[in-house]
């Protein structure tokens, strides 16, 4: 499956990005109270799309198949807030694609690295980019738990 486009979001994508998000998440077969703890912070809202850079990969007239959500206000660099691509179309470079927007995005903005927090089972992801383990972050949506926290240094 290849992506035919990654274009900017628009405020209308919000729900078709939150419900990929879910079904992304849901990929690892997390339970149905863990999935319900997480689905406010996989919630992209309108004021979200506005806030910062959200890029929107798209095969044909079928809608979205991932994106990627960025934080350019990061202390130490550029964070990923959310990164997913629908269960079909993983493991076909379309993850690897809106990487690679994020790091460019990340280097227009000036920022000396890269951040995400990762789900951990998405980690090896992005230590196959270059990313490597940098600590861990607690989880905001289940407590007691801790997530990978990876940096990418830019160049």
């Amino acid at each position: 499956m290849t992506v035919d486009r990654i274009r900017p979001a628009s405020a209308a994508d919000g729900p078709a990005l939150s419900e990929l998000a879910v079904r992304s998440k849901a990929h690892w077969g997390y339970d149905e109270g863990f999935m319900t703890a997480c689905v406010p912070g996989l919630t992209i809202s309108s004021s979200r799309l506005l806030a910062g850079p959200v890029f929107v990969a798209e095969r044909g007239p079928s809608g979205p198949v991932g994106f990627v959500a960025l934080d350019l206000q990061g202390a130490d660099g550029v964070e990923v807030t959310h990164l997913f691509v629908d269960p079909p179309a993983m493991g076909t470079g379309i993850g690897r694609r809106l990487w690679e927007r994020a790091v460019a995005a990340a280097l227009v903005a000036g920022a000396p690295a890269l951040l995400v927090e990762s789900d951990p089972n998405a980690e090896p992801f992005y230590l196959r980019l270059g990313a490597q383990p940098v600590g861990h972050r607690p989880s905001s949506a289940v407590p007691d738990r801790q997530l990978p926290l990876l940096r990418l240094v830019l160049d």
